[in-house]
């Protein structure tokens, strides 16, 4: 079995692509907490938090909560980004989503 090397201008756009998703993804994931922290924090009595609070919380959360796999090698680029695509940025808005629907229960 042969084994398919990606072209070095397809890995860069890849690796481009990333850098650009980084800080994106975690804007975001500050705008869903700071909505759930108003949804479901504020009802019982705590203040309601600032965006830059809520990107901050978000960033010390993933530092120490983020499970980080090793299992790269060999898997092509398009397969990382689509990774990270559905980490960074369908997971925080399906997470938005169940608490919107948790709200039509209160």
């Amino acid at each position: 079995m042969t084994e398919e090397k990606e072209e070095p201008a397809t890995v860069l756009a890849g690796c481009l692509l990333l850098i650009v998703m980084l800080p994106i993804g975690i804007i975001i994931r500050g705008f869903v907490l700071k909505t759930l922290w108003l949804w479901f924090l504020v009802p019982l009595g705590l203040p309601p938090i600032s965006f830059g609070l809520a990107w901050g919380l978000s960033i010390i959360t993933a530092m120490f909560t983020h499970q980080h796999s090793s299992k790269t090698t060999g898997k092509k680029m398009s397969t990382i980004v689509g990774t990270a695509i559905g980490v960074d940025f369908l997971g925080p808005f399906l997470a938005l989503f169940a608490g919107w629907l948790a709200t039509l229960f209160m």
